[in-house]
């Protein structure tokens, strides 16, 4: 029974229910003795003893009720706030992951198709490079550095 005692209100509770259930033993062992003895003069005087230790079992009980309904309340509500926190906080965390996703996918789309419009622009600036360059080959062909300027032209 003492497993169910969470808070100290609750253990003393439960504490004096026990106290009061073990004088109520006594005094059903004592008038069991007198009864057995053939007395019934304290007879009384035991039952109004009795009736308190009841009384004060069944106020004890109801007391652990209230406390143990209230406790269990506050526990739900407590819980219930718990998870709407915790369901903000993954909300949070699910727009934050998809902002950082289109961020990365961004970046990544970005770091492909950059250098692919330069390849896409270059053949035509080499076009350029290499015609100018060809106009000019008649006059330079006695110059045997022609073919170094074509392919440098080319790397760049």
């Amino acid at each position: 029974m003492m497993s169910i005692a969470d808070s100290p209100r609750t253990r003393n509770l439960l504490s004096t229910i026990k106290e009061s259930y073990q004088t109520y033993q006594t005094l059903f062992q004592e008038e069991l003795k007198f009864l057995k003895a053939g007395r019934t003069h304290s007879h009384n005087g035991l039952n109004r003893e009795k009736e308190k230790a009841t009384q004060s079992i069944i106020d004890g009980l109801e007391t652990l009720r209230t406390d143990t309904s209230k406790n269990a309340t506050d526990k739900i509500r407590s819980l219930h706030e718990i998870g709407t926190k915790l369901r903000r906080i993954a909300m949070m965390m699910t727009a934050a992951f998809l902002i950082f996703g289109i961020v990365i996918s961004l970046l990544i789309n970005r770091s492909i198709t950059q250098p692919l419009s330069i390849l896409e622009k270059r053949p035509r600036i080499l076009g350029r490079v290499i015609s100018k360059r060809i106009s000019i080959l008649p006059r330079l062909r006695n110059w045997q550095g022609w073919q170094v300027l074509l392919i440098s032209c080319a790397a760049s």
